[in-house]
C-alpha cells in the first residue's frame, strides 16, 4: 500500500445514517467505479491524487461506527487513511480479492497493473455516493493526476461560492417562469411543516439520481374517456 497523508481532522459524528441507509452498513455496501488506462501510470502520482481527493472531500476520510442503539453514523478522525492499493499482475492471472470493512475506511482505490496496462477503480461507500456522484469524483481524480504528471503540481480545489437568492414569498415560481395565478401559496404548518421538512431532509441526506420515463398514454385516456361517457352523471 502506498502510505496516504494524515487526516488533520478531529474526531467527530458527521451524521446518522437515514433509516433507507441502514442496510448499506448492514451489508458492507461499497460501489465501484473502474476504468481501463493505456500507457505507463505513475502510482506514486496516483497516490498523491488520491490524497488531494481526500482533502478536497473530507467526508470521504471517515469510517462507519455503530451506537449502542444499532444505528450507525459517518465519523471522522485524525488517523491516517491507508491509501491506494497497488496490484501488479501478468497474463491471465487473477486480482486477489477485495474485503471491504466500513469500521475503517468508506473509500479504497485499488490500481491494477497488468502487462503494460492499468486498471484503476474506486470504490466508495454507498451511504456517501452513488454512481452518478462517484462518476464526478473519479473525473476528479483523474484531472488532479493529470495536472501532477504533466506540471507537477495539482490545481488547488475551491468550492465556489453559493450565489445569494431572493425568493419572493408572493410569487416563489415567478424566477422560473411560473406565473403566479397558477398556483396558491399556502404557509406551511403542522403537519404539512413536518412532512415538508422530512421530505427535504431526504432529497438532500439519501443517495439517489433522477430518472425520466416516456409514456404514451393515448389509448389509455380514450378508453377513460369511454367509460366516463358510459357511465352516465356523476361517475368518474
Amino acid at each position: 500500500l502506498l502510505g496516504s497523508s494524515d487526516n488533520m481532522f478531529p474526531s467527530s459524528g458527521i451524521r446518522k445514517l437515514a433509516r433507507s441507509e441502514e442496510m448499506f452498513a448492514e451489508t458492507h455496501n461499497f460501489v465501484g467505479l473502474g476504468a481501463e488506462v493505456k500507457g505507463t501510470v505513475d502510482a506514486d502520482a496516483m497516490s498523491e491524487a488520491f490524497d488531494a481527493l481526500l482533502q478536497a472531500h473530507p467526508v470521504l476520510g471517515g469510517h462507519l461506527e455503530q451506537s449502542p442503539d444499532g444505528r450507525w453514523e459517518i465519523v471522522l478522525d485524525d488517523l491516517m487513511h491507508p491509501g491506494i492499493e497497488v496490484v501488479e499482475l501478468a497474463g491471465d492471472a487473477p486480482a486477489p480479492p477485495l474485503i471491504f470493512d466500513q469500521t475503517p475506511s468508506l473509500v479504497h482505490l485499488r490500481l491494477i497493473l497488468r502487462d503494460g496496462q492499468a486498471q484503476p477503480t474506486l470504490y466508495i461507500h454507498h451511504s456517501l455516493a452513488d454512481g452518478h456522484h462517484q462518476f464526478s469524483l473519479v473525473e476528479e481524480l483523474f484531472s488532479t493526476y493529470t495536472d501532477l504528471v504533466t506540471t507537477g503540481a495539482a490545481k488547488p480545489v475551491s468550492a465556489p461560492a453559493a450565489a445569494p437568492v431572493e425568493i419572493d414569498h408572493d410569487a416563489p415560481l415567478a424566477r422560473y417562469g411560473i406565473a403566479a395565478d397558477r398556483y396558491d401559496v399556502i404557509k406551511a404548518e403542522g403537519i404539512t411543516k413536518i412532512a415538508a421538512k422530512r421530505l427535504t431532509d431526504s432529497f438532500r441526506d439519501i443517495p439517489h439520481f433522477p430518472l425520466n420515463v416516456d409514456c404514451r398514454i393515448d389509448a389509455l385516456l380514450d378508453f377513460r374517456k369511454r367509460i366516463n361517457e358510459a357511465a352516465g352523471e356523476g361517475v368518474k
